[in-house]
Order: C-alpha cells, then sequence, then structure tokens
C-alpha cells in the first residue's frame, strides 16, 4: 500500500509526500526486510525514475522476493511489467542457467527425450543459424527457445509443446524478456509440433534442428532411441512396426533450412532406402 500511495502521489504532482514513502521503503530495503524490492519498482515508477525501477527490480530478483509470484497475474503489477519490459534488455544468461538448471533436475531421462536431445538441438540450432547468418539477437531468441522446446515434458509427453510455450510465457518475464521476444520463443516452440509447419526464418532453423539427426551418421543409435521410447509408451509394438512408422515420417519429412537440405537431406534419403 505504501508502494501504491508513493506512486498515486507522484503522479498527482505531490512529489514530497511520494519521496518520503519511498524512503521509508528504501531503509527498509536497506535493513534487509524482504519483499520491499519488487514494491520500490512500483513506487519508483510511479514516479517516472525508469532507470532506478530497473535497478529495484535487479534487485528484488537477486532476493527472490515473494511477491514477484504476482508478476504476471495482478493487473496493476502486470502495467508495470508492461513498462517496464520496453527498457529493460533480456538477461539471456541468467535465463538459460535457470532453464538449464530445471531440465537438470526435471527433466525425465526418457530414451530419446531427454537432457542430451535438448543438448543436441541446441548444438544443431546455432550450426545451422551460423549458416544462414542469424543476428545475435535472434540467436539468443533461438537459444532460448532450442532449451525450452521440450521443456514440456516434465509435466508429461501430451501435448508438451502448448506446455512449453506456457511455460516460456510465465518465466522468461521474470528475466527482463517483453512480450515481443516471449511470442517469438513461444511461436518457436509451438512450430516443432508434428507434422511441422514453420513460417519464419527462426521457426524452421529449429524444426531442422530438432530433426538434424536424420541426416547424420548418428541416425541409426538416435532412432533406435526413439523407438524403444515409443515401445515403452505403448505407441508401437515391435520392431517391424516401428520400421514401418519411422519409414513413412522419412518419407514424409522435409527440411526448410538451405544447410539442412544441403548437409542432411542425402544421408536422409540413405536412410530411408536401408
Amino acid at each position: 500500500m505504501i508502494a501504491y500511495l508513493a506512486a498515486a502521489y507522484a503522479r498527482l504532482g505531490v512529489h514530497d509526500k511520494s519521496k518520503e514513502l519511498v524512503q521509508e521503503l528504501t531503509k527498509r530495503s536497506e535493513a534487509g526486510e524482504k519483499g520491499v524490492n519488487i514494491y520500490l519498482v512500483h513506487a519508483t515508477l510511479g514516479a517516472g525514475n525508469v532507470a532506478e525501477a530497473r535497478q529495484w527490480y535487479q534487485k528484488a530478483k537477486a532476493t527472490n522476493d515473494i511477491d514477484l509470484v504476482w508478476w504476471n497475474v495482478d493487473p496493476l503489477l502486470n502495467a508495470f511489467r508492461s513498462e517496464l519490459a520496453k527498457t529493460i534488455t533480456p538477461d539471456f544468461a541468467a535465463a538459460e542457467k535457470h532453464i538449464l538448471s530445471l531440465l537438470e533436475k526435471e527433466m525425465p531421462n526418457l530414451p530419446y527425450h531427454n537432457l542430451r536431445h535438448v543438448q543436441d538441438v541446441l548444438q544443431a540450432s546455432m550450426l545451422i543459424a551460423d549458416h544462414e547468418q542469424i543476428d545475435d539477437n535472434d540467436r539468443k531468441l533461438l537459444r532460448t527457445a532450442a532449451l525450452l522446446h521440450d521443456a514440456g515434458f516434465i509435466h508429461g509427453a501430451k501435448n508438451h509443446e502448448k506446455t512449453g510455450a506456457n511455460m516460456a510465457r510465465n518465466m522468461l518475464p521474470g528475466f527482463g524478456f517483453g512480450d515481443a521476444a516471449i511470442n517469438t520463443i513461444a511461436n518457436l516452440i509451438l512450430a516443432t509440433r508434428l507434422p511441422q509447419s514453420p513460417n519464419t526464418a527462426l521457426e524452421k532453423i529449429l524444426c531442422d534442428a530438432d530433426l538434424d539427426y536424420l541426416g547424420r551418421p548418428d541416425y541409426e543409435e538416435i532412432a533406435a532411441n526413439l523407438g524403444q521410447e515409443m515401445m515403452e509408451a505403448g505407441v508401437v509394438e515391435t520392431q517391424r512396426e516401428w520400421n514401418l512408422v519411422q519409414r513413412t515420417f522419412l518419407q514424409s519429412h522435409q527440411y526448410h533450412t538451405a544447410f539442412a537440405r544441403q548437409n542432411r537431406e542425402s544421408a536422409k534419403q540413405e536412410h530411408l532406402k536401408k
């Protein structure tokens, strides 16, 4: 309430009273009181001090203020978040560290959909991005999406792409990602749903990275892992049934980027013949 009152005073032009309340909150923060920093974001933004609000936001993340949980829910907090997001550069490094930690702790160790697959897709997406001459900011968005593209498996295989996109929407605002960046990442994740239907250059890269193994020398090993996972899930019952499913998939699949068509398509066709 103090923070909201400070913002109201500032917007009414009663700056002395607003400053007094901000000073009170600042002293409480300096004294180590928990949960204060996030409300200093409200108070300083209300006074038009965007740079100062950004600093308090970073402190709130560092102290893990409990009321950060309302960041995407409360309409008033959401309005502040949207305003702040315009001035904040996404902390890609912190987001990546958080996602990797989450995957290491909670990603199921299935034969195919596991942390190794995520790392493989990340590596392949960066390789293709180099070839397609993607700029630095788009590479960072692509990296984030690659790390999250199968994170939905944490909550189950069904509709895992939609789950992963929702995880991105809930998680990334806390690392300074604005709506445009989050929408791009969510759409990248959703584009990997089968059958793939990518629209943008980044979506085409991630889709090709997700199935990069189809045209690589390690195809048989990785495909065998996927077949094992499908059998354990009851999707197929025999090796022959899996072979038929995989043959049909290889026949219908197409790569979307110049890199994959030039460097993976020929080997994929050999695997299909075999």
